[in-house]
């Protein structure tokens, strides 16, 4: 019984670990776009809050692979790709081609999103050669299936650890409780089986110590032992 409830218990665990990962991949397949659009909107916000400042486009080299790398630790691939635009006016302007963030797609299943930066007025102190509403770049993002994978792994691994220490536990104290439970039966059991046996001695007596299902089992014996002796003495020899 003992290992048929740990087993019951660990396919239970099992079984739990597994419809989160079917929850985590139907999160993906419904918001996954969503997420990366989401993304590609904030990294957008980003980029304009760097073109606001004085020397954005210098900025924007030392800032851009901190961005990159933030993103890329929350499981997003991202690009920012210049328009013909800002590589003419930030060329002309400050003597370097802009590289933005490459495009660089690892493997895998995703969804993507992409937002385009449009020209303000105070996009052209630094882009020249640009009108307002002229595209300056692309942002586009990669929400990937194995980040979400990821993040699941990662809790359930830490998941797995408190689920096999509680079903020890609940074991243990169904062994516990089980001993405790089994043992008015299995002196019942005793009695029964010396009694089977050939000139097993009538005058047993089951012991009552509680007054459950047990106890009265026990009592019910005794008084049909009583009633088995009595006809017995009954009974001309």
């Amino acid at each position: 019984m003992i290992k048929d409830f740990f087993l019951v218990l660990l396919a239970v665990s099992i079984l739990e670990f597994a419809l989160k990962a079917a929850a985590v991949y139907y999160n993906y397949s419904v918001n996954g776009a969503s997420e990366a659009q989401v993304v590609a909107e904030d990294l957008a916000e980003n980029v304009r809050s760097i073109m606001r400042n004085e020397g954005g486009p210098v900025a924007a080299r030392t800032i851009y692979p901190i961005l990159e790398r933030n993103w890329t630790d929350l499981g997003y691939a991202v690009a920012i790709v210049p328009s013909d635009v800002t590589i003419r006016s930030i060329e002309n302007a400050f003597d370097f081609v802009p590289a933005g963030i490459p495009e660089a797609w690892p493997p895998g299943d995703f969804k993507e999103a992409s937002v385009q930066i449009t020209a303000e007025a105070f996009c052209l102190q630094c882009h020249t050669e640009a009108k307002v509403g002229d595209v300056l770049g692309t942002v586009t993002v990669h929400n990937y299936l194995q980040r979400d994978f990821a993040i699941w792994f990662n809790e359930v691994r830490l998941a797995a650890g408190l689920a096999v220490g509680k079903i020890v536990l609940h074991s243990v104290l169904l062994f516990l409780i089980l001993r405790a439970r089994m043992e008015p039966l299995l002196r019942l059991r005793a009695v029964v089986s010396s009694l089977s046996k050939a000139y097993g001695a009538l005058d047993q007596r089951a012991e009552i110590r509680t007054e459950d299902e047990f106890g009265v089992l026990a009592r019910d014996l005794n008084i049909f032992l009583d009633r088995i002796n009595r006809l017995i003495s009954e009974y001309p020899s």
